[in-house]
């Protein structure tokens, strides 16, 4: 049995085809445009900053910090990435176990930070101030091998007199 088509429904079913093609194009890219949807975060919504650290500024003022300490690998790869807003008086604690150069940089990282490097004798070794965010290509290396990292958001470490030392 043959089916012979008219004119009129075979430009019906050319039409018909390439709407449905379109559709199916049109969805693709806005699944894609959905997959690639950030979920940025409060600092508070992913660490519970439940420890306190010191650090001595000018004038021999003590500059207290809520921080997490984190010290596995998983979560020191993780770091301050999709965190949009951290209050002034809460920072991120890295703490390495051992002494050794580290190395930071900004990927999928939304506020820029001052980066404290901190030897295992609890003095500061260098600082990289006002980091560049959603940098992947610049890395915030130490000067000396440190044990501990502490990110605060970027400019308190000027504000507050915290130096070198």
């Amino acid at each position: 049995m043959k089916i012979k088509l008219s004119f009129q429904n075979k430009y019906l079913l050319i039409i018909s085809t390439i709407i449905l093609i379109l559709s199916f194009v049109f969805l693709q890219s806005r699944m894609k445009k959905e997959e690639a949807v950030i979920n940025l975060n409060n600092f508070d919504q992913i660490y519970k900053a439940d420890k306190t650290i010191r650090l001595v500024g000018e004038n021999d003022r003590e500059n207290g910090f809520k921080v997490d300490i984190i010290d596995d690998a998983k979560k020191m790869e993780q770091g301050l990435m999709f965190i949009n807003v951290m209050k002034p008086e809460n920072g991120l604690l890295f703490d390495f176990k051992n002494s050794q150069n580290v190395s930071f940089w900004m990927k999928n990282t939304y506020i820029p930070l001052d980066i404290i490097f901190i030897t295992e004798d609890n003095i500061i070794s260098s600082i990289s101030k006002n980091t560049q965010i959603l940098n992947d290509k610049k890395t915030y290396t130490s000067i000396d091998k440190v044990r501990y990292v502490l990110e605060i958001n970027a400019g308190l470490s000027d504000r507050l007199g915290i130096q070198i030392g």
